[in-house]
């Protein structure tokens, strides 16, 4: 089980191709969002996501997104922007469901080893250089 949620590697993809390299290789999970329009604070827009999780001390390479073996997660999100000042901070958070293939009812699912569950953030951490507040 993966102890720390905060490791990940994120993509946000609005439109179009990822903007870093088809070669991306990495120790922590990739999680790929590809969402069907702009993300606002709300409404939640529906999106695709994928995290390609080869297990604790694999390699997990992007190239992996379409092997079934490699993804943790493959479905349907609703995702939003999260919080109120850190909008319009540069490192945003995101708060996310996972839904059914309807895109409407919610889908408990267990990511990376965590409780299975419907509703996720992805936390900026912005104004905690610290890094005490989780």
């Amino acid at each position: 089980m993966i102890c720390r949620f905060l490791l990940i590697t994120l993509s946000l993809l609005a439109f179009g191709r990822p903007s870093f390299s088809q070669s991306l290789s990495t120790n922590l999970p990739i999680v790929v969002i590809t969402s069907d329009g702009e993300i606002l604070d709300d409404p939640k827009v529906g999106a695709g996501m994928k995290i390609i999780y080869n297990g604790a001390g694999q390699t997990n390479n992007y190239s992996d997104i379409t092997n079934p073996a490699s993804l943790n997660y493959d479905g349907r999100i609703a995702i939003e922007i999260r919080g109120s000042s850190s909008q319009n901070s540069p490192k945003k958070s995101y708060g996310f469901e996972t839904r059914q293939d309807d895109n409407v009812d919610n889908r408990n699912v267990s990511l990376l080893g965590l409780p299975s569950e419907n509703d996720w953030i992805l936390n900026g951490l912005i104004f905690d250089p610290s890094l005490m507040r989780d």
